[in-house]
């Protein structure tokens, strides 16, 4: 049975319409262009994780909440508004002597100079 809390996040995300599915004790949603899946997961403390799966980006939504001035649940909405509306940037960083490696960046400055990238959500 899922919890509450993952239910009222699930609420949340329909009012944005944003599509997901319920994965065992786990919302997937599925990001632009097959880069990934988003995991929000539920811990039995009430704490959540949001997780790119097969990538390098994590995150809480008491984290995001901060940053927005919103509830969780609004807050992660947001987050999955901003991913898709590309104010976040779905990046695939080739750097050489290293496996290629997926992540979620506010700023392409955050990529390193001289260094090979995928943008999968451009506007």
């Amino acid at each position: 049975m899922r919890n509450k809390a993952l239910k009222n996040i699930g609420n949340e995300l329909k009012k944005g319409n944003i599509i997901f599915s319920y994965v065992n004790d786990d919302i997937h949603v599925l990001l632009p262009n097959n880069f990934g899946i988003l995991e929000i997961s539920i811990w039995k403390d009430d704490e959540d994780s949001i997780q790119l799966l097969e990538g390098d980006y994590h995150t809480h939504g008491d984290i995001e909440a901060r940053e927005y001035g919103l509830t969780r649940e609004k807050a992660i909405r947001r987050l999955i508004e901003d991913i898709y509306n590309g104010k976040l940037f779905l990046v695939e960083i080739f750097e050489e002597g290293y496996e290629p490696e997926k992540t979620i960046i506010k700023s392409l400055d955050y990529v390193q100079k001289n260094v090979e990238y995928k943008l999968y959500n451009k506007i």
